[in-house]
């Protein structure tokens, strides 16, 4: 029977494709999916077939912000991450819950993302069945600590398992301020939770899917049945993209260059980046494809600047992927089987470098915040020269090559809708 899924993929680019992956898998087998995300990603759900339910909060103009900016450079701390968000949530608080709040009154099931949990219970009714969709490894283990925790290193099981939970509720607090704050008038006094969603989440058994691979993040053996590591949610090219006459041109006349990228974040002097990037790749010896403003920014012999192209047609074709370590950019350079150098902000972006590195795919991470144009000399040099590291980089493509996770994941929301129906 067909049913109505509603993903809430509230973030940047690399939160929505994953769930248009699914949300492609279920359409084919006739459900319909409609999709919470920013206005500037409506192309991308639509041209998939789906429906696309607008957000009007641009991510990276947030993040342009002075709070925008203060929360980028919270790093690893999660007592400044959450001191830092409760401002910026604050500012779009209002603006989200009247966007979605009538959207997800009369949809069959959520699906949520890390940041859309944290919203779910001041937008999406109680009655309304929700399951966890994320990209990261969140659920409390007692294998390794959050990952939103500086120096990783064990603390013992009962405490690796306490930090997750901890962490979570630091979290929640500045949401659940913001929210009850903004919105608790328009919402009709609806009280919001002390316990984080995700211990409600827990406690209720509802499933758990993540958008990884097994091969990248290994199982822990303490994580309940109702937890899945499917593989990564891909999209598949479109074939109406072709590549701009400047950049095929660009890739053709000479060696493989290095993409240099940072997705949503927003460097406080982006003209001053762009020199160092520049600097950097020709102390490397390297050329290179920039992300930037080709308006603006000039492209020669040496770079070509870029608005953005599909990282699955791009990154093959690059020598290295230098980037933020944010979950989509990492998985994308995965799948096409690419050294990593990954210079994270902050959140989750710490841990994939970290785990890139510890798979022998990536050079070892270094903040933004604290990189010197003489270390990330020294990255991209060994990752473009050292053929272990290339060599990892493609076995490891090859293993996620043979995983399906969309089609795994849609499998798993469909028997969990049977469930809840029947």
């Amino acid at each position: 029977m067909s049913q109505e899924i509603t993903f809430l993929a509230f973030g940047s680019r690399g939160d929505t494709q994953p769930y248009v992956a699914v949300g492609e898998a279920l359409k084919a087998r006739g459900h319909r999916v409609r999709i919470a995300t920013g206005r500037c990603y409506g192309s991308l759900v639509r041209e998939a077939g789906l429906e696309h339910l607008p957000i009007d909060v641009d991510i990276a103009g947030a993040l342009a912000t002075s709070h925008g900016q203060q929360w980028l450079g919270a790093e690893r701390n999660p007592l400044r991450l959450a001191r830092r968000l409760r401002p910026l949530i604050a500012a779009h608080a209002r603006q989200v819950v009247a966007d979605m709040a009538d959207a997800c009154a009369d949809t069959d099931a959520v699906v949520c993302s890390m940041f859309g949990m944290m919203f779910r219970p001041a937008i999406v009714p109680p009655a309304v069945p929700f399951c966890y969709g994320g990209l990261q490894p969140t659920y409390p283990t007692r294998e390794f600590p959050t990952i939103q925790l500086p120096h990783r290193r064990s603390f013992g099981g009962w405490a690796n398992k306490r930090s997750h939970g901890l962490v979570e509720t630091l979290l929640w607090q500045a949401f659940r301020s913001a929210l009850t704050h903004e919105i608790r008038a328009g919402r009709g006094g609806r009280a919001l939770p002390r316990r984080a969603p995700t211990a409600q989440l827990r406690r209720a058994g509802h499933p758990k899917l993540y958008g990884f691979s097994p091969a990248v993040v290994p199982r822990p053996a303490d994580w309940p049945d109702s937890v899945h590591i499917t593989g990564y949610w891909f999209t598949e090219p479109r074939a109406s993209w072709t590549p701009p006459p400047g950049l095929a041109a660009f890739l053709a006349d000479g060696p493989p260059p290095v993409f240099v990228g940072f997705g949503s974040m927003v460097l406080r002097d982006h003209a001053e980046s762009g020199r160092l990037v520049r600097h950097v790749l020709r102390r490397a010896g390297v050329r290179g494809v920039l992300v930037g403003d080709p308006g603006t920014e000039a492209s020669d012999d040496e770079f070509h600047v870029i608005a953005g192209a599909p990282h699955e047609w791009l990154f093959p074709r690059m020598a290295a992927v230098v980037h933020h370590g944010g979950a989509g950019t990492t998985a994308a350079a995965l799948r096409a089987g690419v050294p990593q150098v990954v210079t994270p902000f902050f959140l989750d972006q710490p841990y994939w470098g970290e785990r890139l590195h510890a798979l022998g795919v990536g050079t070892p991470p270094r903040s933004i915040h604290a990189l010197t144009s003489h270390e990330l000399v020294t990255a991209v040099r060994l990752a473009v020269t050292d053929s272990a590291m290339r060599d990892r980089a493609e076995l490891l493509k090859s293993r996620i090559a043979r995983e399906r996770g969309a089609l795994r994941a849609a499998d798993l929301l469909e028997e969990w809708m049977e469930r809840v129906r029947g």
